[in-house]
This record gives structure tokens, sequence and C-alpha cells, in this order.
């Protein structure tokens, strides 16, 4: 979501440190969004990584910052986000919340005006259309998939406001929901390719897939066979709200994580991956990050 947002608003800095985002906190280049904007918004003294913000025990401040960004995509204001947060358990005030939103669009100002043009597709119909003049009531994704919203009469707040969060977050989440459907398209033709016994689907999850992979299969599907079908087959070229392509010269990909896990939810271990004949470690193959233990 956070690469999403960085695509569609054109915010260049943010586009910079998403890619740096994908990298790892090994690498010389990792740029955590999440532990920056946390510590710039708290005035931490540490460095702005996950394990940084843990030494000093503000990995919950880190947290906060992450829902905050996530929330700004659904059009959550300061007030929605601390009640969100201390349902998480994470007890921050209004004000807090309020200075990370203030932090993240200073960080990224290309975030204001796109989101500013997202609520007004969806609700500005209401007076265009009262009027007799042409209205848009609609946007369309990155990939092409549409989002429609019937006339609001301008006394219906409620709905307006809805419509607005609706709109704000439709050209980021649809984004992400296009790219696991083609990756998965793929991943199924690559299926038929190599044969049934390559591996089986078991399950999506929003933006994750879960397939059984036969132990000597592992490596070649995690390390090739994922970054192609789900990266390099899946470019995002940048378009405005109604669609217009921006520069199909310049496509983005997302990064990957696999993880290789012998049941659900628990990691090998160095011994299992070895018996395995697995690498064993964690390490990033242009953008996808493979953890075998």
């Amino acid at each position: 979501e956070l690469f999403g947002m960085a695509i569609m608003s054109g915010d260049s800095r943010m586009g910079e440190h998403a890619q740096r985002n994908q990298l790892g906190e090994e690498h010389a280049d990792f740029y955590d969004i999440h532990s920056n904007v946390a510590k710039l918004a708290f005035g931490l003294d540490c460095p702005p990584t996950k394990s940084g913000m843990a030494a000093i025990n503000k990995s919950h401040l880190r947290i906060v910052a992450k829902s905050v960004i996530f929330g700004i995509a659904y059009g959550r204001g300061a007030k929605a986000i601390a009640v969100a947060a201390k349902e998480q358990g994470i007890s921050i005030t209004q004000e807090e919340a309020q200075s990370i939103i203030d932090t993240i669009f200073q960080m990224y100002p290309g975030l204001v005006p796109f989101f500013a043009e997202c609520r007004d597709r969806a609700t500005r119909q209401a007076s265009a259309h009262h009027a007799g003049e042409h209205y848009d009531g609609w946007l369309v994704n990155s990939f092409g998939r549409f989002r429609r919203f019937p006339p609001v009469s301008e006394r219906d707040k409620g709905l307006a406001a809805e419509f607005g969060r609706q709109a704000m977050n439709f050209p980021i989440q649809s984004m992400i929901a296009s790219v696991v459907s083609r990756a998965m398209a793929f991943l199924y033709g690559l299926r038929k390719e190599y044969g049934p016994d390559l591996f089986k689907f078991v399950l999506q999850i929003h933006d994750a897939i879960v397939l059984q992979v036969p132990y000597e299969n592992v490596q070649f599907v995690a390390e090739e066979l994922l970054p192609f079908a789900m990266r390099e087959c899946v470019p995002i070229f940048p378009t405005t709200l109604d669609g217009r392509a921006l520069d199909r010269s310049k496509p983005h990909y997302l990064g990957i994580e696999a993880d290789v896990m012998k049941h659900w939810g628990e990691h090998l271990s160095e011994e299992e991956a070895k018996a395995m004949g697995l690498p064993t470690g964690k390490f990033s193959i242009e953008g996808t990050t493979v953890n075998y233990t």
C-alpha cells in the first residue's frame, strides 16, 4: 500500500523510500518508513529501524506510526486512529496521532493533493449534478478497474464523508488486489507449464499466497518462480485518476517476501533447512526477500 500511495500520488520522495524499504534492514540503503516517521514525530534518539526502536523500548511507536500511515489511506482522522490504536492495546492521544499525520504529510507532500482529488471526484458530483454540469463520480485504478459513486446530497455530509474515504482507499487497495490477481494467473500458467507436481495452491489471504511445495522444489519456487511471476510479470504504470497513462516508459515493481515454513506460522530451524537441502539465512533477490530460517 505504501508503494501504491507513492506511485499514484507521484511523490518521488515517497517512491524512493518505498523502494528502499524493500531492501531489508541489513542493506546499507535500507529505509524504514514507519521508524523514520515515528522518530521524527516523537523526536526519538535512535537509528530509524525496527531494531533501533526496539533498543530504546519504543517499538510500540513504530506500530503506531504504521497504523497511522495505513489509516490515512482509509481517510481516518487523528481521533479515529487513536481509538483504533487503543483497540490494539497501544495507548496514544489524539494529539500524538495528529503529530504523526502532520509528519507524514510534511515528509510526503504529494499525498495531500492526491487524496484531495480522490475525495473531490467522489463527492463534488452533487453540486455539479444539481447545476446541470458534467460531474465525475468515478475513479479508475492503474489497471483499469473502475469505482463509481452515485450523486449524494450536499445535506448528507455523513454519506459524502464515507464516499470520500472509500475514494481515497480505492486506487491503492485495488491496485494491490489487481497485482495479486495477475500474479496468481501467471503462477497458475507456470504450474501448467512445469507440471502440477511443482506446487499446489492452498490459499490466498489478501496480498499473500500460500503454496504447498515439495522440498526439492522449494528453492526454485522461492528464488526464481515467485519473483518472475509476482514481480517481473506484473509491472505497474502510474496513471491519473481518470485512467490516463502518465509515463509508460518507467514501470514500477512491487517487492515480495517468501517465507518457507514446514507448518503454518512456524519458520524452519537451521537444522530443518539443512536436512531438506535448503539454504539457511535471509537474503534479497531484486526486491525479493527469502527467509529460510
